[in-house]
Formats: C-alpha cells, structure tokens, sequence
C-alpha cells in the first residue's frame, strides 16, 4: 500500500495537467487552429551519498512539470 500512497499525488498532478492542456485553445495562439503541444514529466533523481563524513542515506529528489506551447 505505501506505493499505491505515494502514487496518489502523481495520478492528480497528471489529472489536473490533463485538464489544463486540453482547456487550451487558439486563444493562446492566433494563427493556429489546433490546440497547442504540450509536455507533462515526472521522475525521481537519487543522488547516491559517498561521503561517509555526511550522516543520512541518499539523496532523493522528485522531478515534475508541464509545458504548453
């Protein structure tokens, strides 16, 4: 269950980009008629701890953003 928990907040950030991207229309660009291209990108970046004067594990870092041209 601790992944389904941590899955969460990524199904409601794809949901809400969803909605997002596809509320976008020509308004944002004059000349074009089809809806504009858009990203979404998530990930995890874990930077391994090597320095053995540092305490704690190693360093994780959740990656995510969205784009609309």
């Amino acid at each position: 269950m601790k992944t389904l928990k941590n899955f969460k907040p990524w199904i409601t950030l794809v949901i809400c980009t969803a909605i997002f991207l596809s509320s976008a229309d020509s308004v944002l660009s004059q000349e074009a008629k089809e809806q504009p291209p858009g990203h979404v990108f998530f990930g995890k970046m874990i930077i391994p701890n090597n320095d053995q004067d540092l305490e704690g594990g190693d360093y994780e870092v959740n990656i995510y953003g969205a784009d609309i041209q």
